[in-house]
């Protein structure tokens, strides 16, 4: 119980940081035009979200006192999976969307044991392309680019 209270504590602080980064003038862009919305939007969205599931964390141990019971969680992996979602964020810096992204998510999920190689193989590539596409073709986002390739 104190343990996941921790977890959430340091979750929130972490997304807090995160939160408070997205309004540091290294990502203006100048006026926007009417209607139009900054490239930090969806990750303020995100990240409030995790601040919100951070603090419902926080109070799982006066939750538990009643009859609902938060399921176990499985530390190793979860570790495993932060550290792998860790270098992935570092790669994209480095590398690109894309190119951080198609390993990442093949890493990620044999990490969390699917074994399936011709499915894996293909959510590997069509996943983070799909997502490209979402991104920059629909909300107009920008993603790291790959400082190799013009296209990604």
């Amino acid at each position: 119980m104190v343990a996941t209270s921790i977890y959430g504590t340091v979750l929130f602080l972490i997304g807090a940081t995160l939160f408070a980064s997205t309004f540091s003038g290294e990502y203006d862009q100048g006026e926007l035009f009417p209607g139009e919305v900054s490239t930090v939007f969806v990750p303020r969205i995100f990240l409030v979200a995790w601040m919100l599931f951070s603090v419902l964390m926080i109070v799982e141990r006066w939750a538990s006192k009643s009859r609902f019971h938060w399921p176990a969680v499985d530390w190793p992996s979860l570790g495993i999976a932060c550290a792998l979602a860790a270098l992935i964020g570092v790669a994209m810096l480095n590398v690109g969307f894309v190119l951080a992204l198609v390993p990442g998510v093949f890493l990620f999920a044999w990490a969390r044991g699917y074994r399936k190689l011709g499915v894996l193989a293909a959510t590997s590539l069509l996943l983070p392309a799909a997502v490209w596409i979402l991104f920059i073709d629909v909300f107009e986002l920008a993603l790291p680019r790959s400082p190799w390739f013009e296209a990604f």
